[in-house]
C-alpha cells in the first residue's frame, strides 16, 4: 500500500533528473525526497524525516530534495517577495510564465535563483 501511495508520489513532483541539480542546501524543508542507489540502478520517492541523512548514508543511497509545486512556489516568493497573478510571477521588471505544474515550477525557480545570485 506504502509503495503504491509513493508511486502516486512521483506524479507531483519534478523528476529526478530534475531534482539532481537543486543546490546543496535548497528545499531542506520539503516533504519528499528522491532516493537513488550509489550506482544510480534504482530510485524511488520518500519522506523526508529528521534522520534521513544518516539512514541513507547507511543504506548507501543518495538523497535529493522533491519538492512539491507548492513548495517550489513559496521558495520562490521568499527569495522574490515577487507579485503572483493568475498568469504571471512578477520579480521587478522581470516576468515569469505562471507555472501550474512543478517540472515547469523547478525551471522558474532556476531562472529566479539564477538572477538573484547576480544581485
Amino acid at each position: 500500500m506504502l509503495d503504491s501511495y509513493f508511486s502516486d508520489v512521483q506524479k507531483i513532483v519534478p523528476p529526478l533528473e530534475h531534482c539532481k541539480k537543486i543546490p546543496a542546501g535548497e528545499f531542506t524543508k520539503t516533504v519528499f525526497i528522491w532516493e537513488e542507489t550509489l550506482d544510480c540502478s534504482d530510485c524511488r520517492i520518500g519522506l523526508n524525516t529528521p534522520n534521513v541523512n544518516e539512514v541513507s548514508a547507511f543504506q548507501g543511497l543518495n538523497i535529493y530534495p522533491a519538492p512539491t509545486l507548492e513548495e517550489i512556489l513559496n521558495d520562490i516568493w521568499e527569495y522574490t517577495q515577487a507579485n503572483f497573478t493568475t498568469d504571471y510571477i512578477v520579480d521587478g521588471t522581470t516576468l515569469y510564465k505562471f507555472p501550474t505544474e512543478c517540472t515547469e515550477a523547478l525551471k522558474t525557480w532556476f531562472c529566479v535563483l539564477k538572477k538573484q545570485k547576480k544581485s
